[in-house]
């Protein structure tokens, strides 16, 4: 049986595509055929972007505000929005746009320098001294998870990629897997500090030690 795509998601990967190969411009037409068929915050987002790209920054907020419709704590809008504020010297405005994401959990390196950005053109001290930090701390980890990553990817089986990848089962709730995998862990490390905290939180179903325990070469 053939599977077609729904002519609004057909639309926005084509857009999409021509956004990523350098054709702005060509891209906006299929893009704004996906919002009129089936209106996402993923099909504004790129047209916003595709907008912005050719110049055209009113069209681009525009396109933004209307993804927020869909989506109000869609990052990538909100981001574009308090970038596009803080180069029209905006700060207040910018930071209108971030303070909802504030509170999302999993904060990106990129939204916590624009909060950085913003206190720095507001001329708040505090605030840029906090959000610098913490944007160092944000890039730390995703240089280690980008290491994580690339370990899992050149050595699969290797203990601690089998431990990483335990800890993701488990952070996704999968349990059951997680459980079989820790096992096997404990049986080949029993007395590491960081194989017993993984496997009792496992086990309990409880908060999981911190994945930046497992040693991994920086990248």
């Amino acid at each position: 049986m053939l599977f077609r795509s729904p002519p609004h998601s057909f639309f926005l990967q084509y857009g999409r595509a021509l956004l990523q190969s350098g054709k702005p411009a060509a891209s906006i037409g299929p893009l704004k055929i996906s919002v009129s068929k089936t209106p996402t915050a993923d099909a504004f987002v790129e047209l916003g972007e595709a907008a912005s790209q050719i110049g055209e920054i009113k069209n681009a907020e525009l396109a933004w505000k209307e993804a927020l419709k869909y989506s109000p704590l869609d990052r990538q809008a909100r981001e574009s929005l308090a970038n596009s504020a803080l180069q029209a010297l905006a700060a207040e405005d910018a930071l209108k746009w971030l303070g909802p994401l504030e509170e999302v959990p999993g904060m990106r390196v990129s939204t916590a320098f624009l909060f950085q950005r913003t206190y720095a053109a507001l001329k708040d001290s505090a605030g840029m001294k906090k959000w610098t930090e913490k944007t160092a701390l944000l890039r730390e980890k995703e240089q280690f998870r980008s290491s994580l990553d690339n370990l899992i990817a050149d050595a699969p089986n290797s203990f601690w990629a089998r431990a990483a990848r335990t800890h993701d089962y488990a952070s996704d709730s999968n349990w059951e897997q997680a459980e079989a995998m820790v096992d096997r862990l404990l049986k080949e490390s029993p007395g590491d500090p960081f194989i017993i905290e993984l496997a009792d939180a496992v086990r309990r179903r409880s908060k999981l030690p911190a994945i930046e325990g497992i040693p991994v070469p920086k990248s």
